[in-house]
This record gives structure tokens, C-alpha cells and sequence, in this order.
């Protein structure tokens, strides 16, 4: 895609952040990913730029902060 960054975003209901941007007529990616450290979605903003949602697991946050 050419695109030399992503941003991630932090989101505490992913399903509900997913379900206002669908409303709101955003390009939303149907794919929704599972991980052992949270839940993954993606849209398209105006400009083309893919952006990333990451709601983490309630303890993902908690051991990132233990690493610093």
C-alpha cells in the first residue's frame, strides 16, 4: 500500500468503536483478529490511511507497564 506507518489506536470496546465507525460510513476491514494479548481491527480514514484498533486483554496494559 505504500503507507510507511500505522497508527494504533487504544480502544476499550472494540465491537462498539467498530460498530459507530460502520454507522458514521467509514471503510471498516471485516477482518477482526484474536490474540492472546487483545483484539485487532482495522479502518480506512479520509485520507486512505489504514488505522489500527487494539482493545487489550484487561492484564496486556498492566505487563507493558511492568517492562518500563
Amino acid at each position: 500500500s505504500g503507507q510507511e506507518y500505522m497508527l494504533n489506536l487504544i480502544v476499550d470496546d472494540l465491537d462498539a468503536v467498530l460498530a459507530r465507525l460502520r454507522a458514521a460510513g467509514a471503510h471498516v476491514d471485516d477482518n477482526v483478529e484474536d490474540h492472546e494479548y487483545g483484539r485487532f481491527a482495522w479502518f480506512t480514514d479520509p485520507n486512505g490511511l489504514r488505522v489500527e484498533l487494539w482493545q487489550p486483554k484487561q492484564d496486556a496494559l498492566g505487563e507493558m507497564s511492568k517492562d518500563r
